[in-house]
């Protein structure tokens, strides 16, 4: 049996009872085993270089893909291990403790500039972005449209056209993560952070993010976004974002590099979620100036 030692764990993880976490093997990667639980939510594994996030516990594993960790396989928690059949053992004690960041302040307009441009420069084509096939454009299209209808619902704080348009984007798009899903991750997550008008998006999304609409792990993640729950690059970007030209220089995290960061999660997943948390600030930057 391999062993490994948890270097940080999702807080929430940590308080619920050992009972809550035990299940079987979802899904194995060669970063992530994902694990159902008898709720069926799913809470995973990630190795080092994962960034940390939601429901998840990072390890000291470089890749899982050696490990003999199957699909099906049962999983044992207490409070000081993880047990994967007789594959492996994960340490619980001494891992960092996750949580989710407050924000410092509103939305700066110059540092939105900032990441229009290097979302421009460093996006993905494929999803929200259409790349040079008829069937990414097609999804880049309706995701613009979804993204345009949210927007005037907000707008007008009809919280039913939110979730009539958010349904038309869930599943949308390939992959375990289509790009409709991460975009409503985006969008979910800035807007139950920022609050405020956007306040009926998270509900709104979350309806429309129903069990069998789309990919347990999607789900997932848009699930916890509803919550202002996010993987670490997508949290630092808002967090940048709120940072404005009056902060101390050491304080001002660079845009640029913060959505490189992000666009690098997945094939287009990162560049999805950014377009969505940059529909969610101009949202705000909108409502602002009326």
């Amino acid at each position: 049996m391999r062993t490994a030692t948890a270097i940080s764990a999702d807080a929430e993880l940590l308080a619920a009872p050992p009972s809550a976490l035990a299940g079987r093997v979802h899904s194995v990667f060669r970063s992530v085993v994902n694990i159902a639980v008898s709720d069926g939510s799913l809470w995973c594994l990630a190795a080092s270089a994962v960034a940390p996030g939601p429901r998840t516990v990072t390890v000291d594993a470089a890749s899982f893909a050696d490990f003999g960790i199957a699909p099906g396989q049962p999983v044992a928690v207490d409070d000081a291990a993880v047990r994967i059949d007789e594959a492996l053992i994960v340490s619980l004690r001494g891992a960092r403790v996750w949580e989710p960041a407050e924000l410092p302040g509103p939305v700066s307009a110059a540092r939105v500039h900032e990441l229009e441009g290097a979302l421009d420069d460093l996006g993905i084509a494929g999803g929200a972005r259409g790349g040079d096939d008829v069937f990414s454009r097609a999804v880049s299209d309706r995701i613009s449209t979804g993204l345009a209808a949210i927007a005037a619902a907000v707008d007008a704080q009809d919280a039913d056209a939110v979730g009539r348009a958010a349904t038309r984007l869930v599943g949308l798009g390939t992959g375990l993560t289509p790009a409709g899903d991460d975009v409503l991750t985006g969008l979910a997550y800035a807007s139950a952070r920022l609050g405020g008008r956007l306040a009926i998006v998270p509900d709104a999304v979350a309806y429309a993010a129903s069990s069998g609409s789309t990919h347990e792990i999607s789900l997932t993640a848009m699930r916890e976004a509803c919550r202002g729950r996010a993987v670490q690059p997508l949290s630092d970007l808002l967090i940048a974002l709120c940072r404005g030209d009056d902060a101390p220089p050491g304080e001002r995290a660079p845009i640029r590099e913060l959505t490189a960061a992000l666009v690098g999660l997945g094939h287009t997943s990162g560049t999805d979620q950014a377009t969505g948390l940059l529909a969610a600030v101009r949202m705000t930057q909108g409502m602002r100036g009326k």
